[in-house]
């Protein structure tokens, strides 16, 4: 790979409108931080391929994310944006090939394109697989790469407190600052495990927030060490979930993402009526679906979270497709109604195809 001058022509698209050519996956509502970070990737990749890395003596540092973030920001740069999954068993040849059925041309880009790949372990599995020509091209590596000519590497380190606390809290809204202020030092300030503590936390609100620092503790004490002053952790939680004949439930497939999951919680928030009418939406959920669902909580994101877990864990789609067909009889035409339908017809297609 060899340096390649260029500039960024700005593209003019509405905000949030995808390019032409785009396979990103949806953006993270409650990705926090790195502001200064992504500007300066924004400005390296005019000149060369950007590898992201972890800092020195940091894991987990949230590369994929990161790299996911400045795809959705400096969007409206791109005329393409391609993500490649290096991990994908299908490899990376098969998914070059469907890039070249999107965009009818040879594999050879110019600075609207945007191509990244996560998860390279080697830089040989790259050959053959980059663009030609001048495109901008960002690698997020699984541990250390060794560095190659013509590519800059940026690593990443851990967030700052208040951007861990705004990460964690945006994720768990029922944690308060100083509990996340506590996760978030013992968890070394890293955006990966503070997402998954705040997912564990969203889903399982009443999980007291001792006991999940005192098992970070554990996991620390009997990891293998590693260089720098963080030993890695990982936010395994063991969380019963207990079945019992006739619940119509099944074990969840975990292929829905929480971004996912997360997007449809927004979604349904910009419902004004669910604010007055919620009650009123589950009652009407359970009278078509036949069985009570528990969405007790004090704040509507742990309710909606409970909702929605309880809709994929369910034997078949019946509680998702209640979901919109009872919200018109409380909202009738509210304008949110056709990105819930959305959203939830594509979880349909990933948990029950």
């Amino acid at each position: 790979m060899t340096p390649h001058p260029s500039s960024v022509p700005e593209r003019i698209r509405a905000p949030g409108v995808p390019p032409p050519v785009c396979n990103r996956a949806p953006r993270d509502p409650r990705f926090a931080g790195r502001d200064d970070a992504l500007e300066e990737v924004g400005e390296l990749l005019r000149d060369r391929p950007v590898l992201i890395t972890d800092a020195e003596g940091m894991e987990r540092s949230g590369k994929s994310a990161f790299a996911l973030e400045y795809c959705h920001r400096f969007g409206q740069r791109y005329e393409v944006i391609w993500w490649f999954d290096a991990r994908a068993p299908t490899g990376l040849a098969a998914q070059v090939d469907s890039l070249r059925r999107k965009t009818g041309a040879a594999f050879t880009a110019d600075p609207s394109w945007l191509t990244v790949y996560d998860g390279v372990r080697t830089f040989g599995e790259l050959d053959g697989h980059l663009p030609g020509g001048r495109g901008h091209v960002l690698i997020t590596c699984a541990d250390g790469l060794a560095q190659a000519n013509g590519v800059r590497p940026y690593p990443l380190g851990p967030l700052n407190p208040p951007e861990s606390v705004l990460l964690l809290t945006g994720k768990a809204p029922t944690l308060n600052p100083a509990q996340a202020a506590r996760l978030a030092d013992a968890l070394g300030h890293r955006p990966a495990p503070l997402s998954e503590m705040g997912e564990l936390l969203l889903e399982n609100p009443d999980l007291d927030v001792d006991v999940c620092l005192a098992l970070i503790g554990i996991g620390r004490s009997t990891a293998t060490p590693a260089p720098g002053p963080l030993a890695p952790v990982s936010v395994s939680v063991p969380v019963p979930r207990p079945r019992s004949p006739g619940t119509g439930e099944q074990d969840p497939g975990g292929v829905v993402s929480a971004s996912l999951r997360e997007q449809l919680i927004d979604a349904l928030r910009e419902i004004e009526e669910l604010t007055t009418d919620f009650d009123e939406w589950i009652k009407n959920i359970e009278d078509q679906v036949g069985l009570p669902i528990d969405t007790s909580g004090s704040h509507i994101r742990v309710r909606l979270s409970k909702l929605i877990r309880r809709s994929l864990r369910h034997k078949d789609a019946s509680i998702l497709v209640q979901m919109p067909a009872t919200l018109r009889i409380v909202a009738k035409n509210d304008p949110a109604l056709p990105k819930v339908e959305e959203l939830i017809d594509a979880m349909k297609k990933i948990s029950f195809p």
